[in-house]
C-alpha cells in the first residue's frame, strides 16, 4: 500500500498550501530550507558541488516529510481495497 501525506494534508487540513514548507512551518516542524535557483540549475548541469548541496538539501526533505507523516498518521482512515 501507499500513502501520500499530500493528499492527507488537502484533505483534512485548511493551510493555504500544500507545500512541505508551508505544512511544516504550519504545524512547528523545524528545519525545511530553500535552495538558491543557481545552484539547482547548475546541480541540472552536473556541477559536482552543486549536485552534493541539492542531495543533502533533499536528504533534509526525506527526514522533515518523515516527521510530518508521523503527525498526520493520526487523521488517515486505511482503506483495503482491489483494483
Amino acid at each position: 500500500s501507499h500513502w501520500d501525506c499530500y493528499y492527507t494534508v488537502k484533505s483534512k487540513t485548511r493551510f493555504h498550501s500544500g507545500r512541505l514548507e508551508a505544512v511544516t512551518r504550519a504545524l512547528g516542524i523545524e528545519g525545511k530550507t530553500s535552495i538558491d535557483p543557481d545552484v539547482w540549475n547548475e546541480a541540472r548541469l552536473g556541477y559536482p558541488d552543486a549536485v552534493a548541496e541539492v542531495l543533502a538539501h533533499n536528504d533534509g526533505d526525506v527526514l522533515i516529510l518523515e516527521e510530518l507523516c508521523k503527525e498526520l498518521r493520526p487523521f488517515v482512515k486505511v482503506i483495503r481495497k482491489s483494483i
